[in-house]
């Protein structure tokens, strides 16, 4: 005899879209999280630096098709329309680029982007650094900026998945936290914390679940980790749909996107009106982005994907965050030393119940993860940003997903209030 009707594996968003799915549908529900807290991948830290800060998801991408806008208007948080992008500053060949090669580097960026889309409109299911013009002298900064979209390094990812994803250009940072959205978005559901689940065992008429305070059971389950935690063996399935189901998630790795902060006293005049800048050290070393945050006090957050990040997150973190600082120093001057009031770097790559990034889909199979959007597979389904169809990636594409899977399961095995 089932205990519940629906256990959701991770308090991540698309755990809490899962479970939120099935409270308005007057469905039981509970949540086993093996941290701590909720949120997974969206995290807004309080400790270690003198304000809060996200060192997960932080911008609500497509915001006109973003179903997380609504919930941060109904519980008060606060956020941009204005993704702070457009006010870009770039140091390269020495010194601060001049308008016009930043212009340059902007329609190089844009040029790579398209070759991308047009592959994927074209069916070309091949890595993404494949069709990347290589010609153009701002490459290198193109390069960058593809890495941080996708997440990993361009010859990882498939242009025909990266293509699916419904861009509108409407990338709104959460002023107050994307993290601490999530939290008060789970308020008041049945949320078990440092409740692991090992094993899940599909019968006829209900899952099994194994925890280490026991087992339980449920008519269906929604599995929501990471596909890195997916295919790690930390959960094994004894189902055998689903455990072909996790397997084929090793082809949508999670990949290595990093963070390192910086709390400045003020910030550098050198920055004048900035919001963003482009760092492209002369030594042909990684391009490093830097986000530039007012408030009190305030802050310069450096963003670094794919191979830099996996090479940067072997270090300490102390080694880390002075590398970073050298190429903040670069392009601010010595100045900006002085100016540094505490430092914080992430590492999304070490954490064992993460292992990663977002998503992405290796090069030729691009199909198969749309097919496994659609896969039926039973009593157990899965939900997370890599399975959301046109955003994945993001924090609202894993809502969505959980979501959809917990519609799909009540619909497909009858499961409705009493």
């Amino acid at each position: 005899m089932s205990d519940t009707d629906v256990i959701i594996v991770g308090a991540g968003v698309a755990g809490i879209g899962a479970a939120l799915e099935c409270v308005a549908q007057g469905i039981s529900c509970q949540i086993m999280e093996a941290a701590d807290r909720v949120g997974g991948r969206a995290y807004t830290a309080t400790a270690g630096l003198d304000r809060p800060w996200d060192i997960g998801c932080h911008w609500m991408h497509s915001a006109s098709e973003n179903q997380l806008v609504a919930y941060a208007d109904r519980l008060g948080a606060t956020y941009s329309k204005s993704s702070g992008w457009e006010n870009s500053m770039l140091w390269a060949n020495g010194q601060i680029a001049e308008p016009a090669d930043v212009t340059a580097a902007e329609e190089a960026t844009e040029v790579a982007f398209e070759a991308v889309y047009n592959a994927g409109l074209a069916s070309r299911d091949v890595a993404i650094a494949d069709v990347m013009p290589k010609a153009s002298s701002w490459a290198r900064v193109a390069r960058h900026t593809l890495q941080l979209e996708v997440g990993d390094d361009p010859e990882l990812a498939s242009t025909a998945a990266y293509s699916d994803y419904s861009d509108t250009e409407e990338d709104w940072p959460v002023l107050s936290g994307y993290g601490a959205l999530i939290e008060r978005m789970a308020e008041g559901l049945d949320i078990h914390l440092e409740r692991p689940v090992t094993q899940l065992a599909e019968t006829d008429e209900s899952v099994r679940l194994s925890t280490p305070s026991g087992e339980i059971s449920a008519k269906a389950v929604i599995v929501t980790v990471s596909t890195n935690v997916l295919t790690s063996g930390a959960i094994h399935f004894a189902s055998e749909r689903a455990a072909d189901f996790a397997a084929k998630a090793a082809h949508l790795p999670c990949g290595a996107f990093e963070k390192v902060a910086f709390c400045v006293s003020r910030l550098p005049q050198t920055l004048g009106e900035a919001t963003h800048i482009a760092v492209a050290p002369p030594d042909d070393g990684p391009v490093l982005d830097f986000k530039v945050k007012d408030g009190t006090p305030p802050m310069i957050i450096a963003t670094i994907a794919g191979g830099p990040a996996r090479a940067l997150m072997q270090m300490s973190e102390a080694a880390r965050i002075a590398v970073v600082q050298s190429r903040l120093r670069l392009a601010l001057g010595s100045e900006v030393d002085a100016l540094i009031t505490g430092a914080a770097s992430t590492n999304w790559l070490l954490d064992p119940l993460i292992l990663g990034s977002y998503s992405h889909a290796e090069p030729g199979f691009g199909q198969m993860r749309r097919d496994m959007i659609a896969e039926d597979t039973g009593r157990i389904g899965f939900a997370g940003e890599a399975f959301s169809l046109h955003h994945q990636a993001t924090a609202h594409g894993a809502f969505v997903s959980g979501r959809d899977i917990a519609k799909r399961l009540m619909k497909r095995f009858r499961l409705a209030s009493q």
